[in-house]
């Protein structure tokens, strides 16, 4: 039996990747990430990782799927932990086309994928990696 939810903290959470059979019929997964091809999130997926290096923070766990979206296109989704479990990235797909986030989770507190890459300077992610 697959949880419904994954718990980024106590108080925030996101619906599991695996959790419904039509958002995973074509592959499920759960697991390390040695196997995972990110496709078209592979670029995404190196930045991400090069913007952590410096805070010495690795991904180490995932939740994916592939699944079959209302007009036949294959689309995957998924959800990235860190080792010391403070960082997420999640890759929504909807069944309809077009319906899509691309989010990273820092201590529950949820930023865009594009904002963090694009728009945060270096000190701007490092004052948010390092709060306390």
């Amino acid at each position: 039996m697959v949880d419904k939810f994954i718990f980024l903290t106590e108080k925030k959470k996101i619906k599991n990747p695996l959790f419904d059979p039509e958002k995973c019929d074509v592959y499920s997964y759960y697991g390390n990430l040695d196997n995972i091809d990110f496709e078209h999130q592979k670029t995404n997926y190196n930045n991400i990782c090069d913007s952590l290096k410096e805070y010495n923070i690795k991904f180490n766990e995932i939740w994916y799927a592939k699944f079959r979206n209302s007009v036949n296109q294959i689309r995957s989704h998924f959800l990235v932990k860190s080792e010391d479990s403070r960082i997420f990235w999640h890759k929504y797909e909807a069944l309809a086309p077009g319906g899509c986030q691309n989010k990273i989770y820092i201590d529950g507190i949820e930023y865009k994928t594009t904002k963090w890459l694009l728009e945060m300077s270096d000190l701007d992610r490092g004052n948010i990696i390092n709060k306390d």
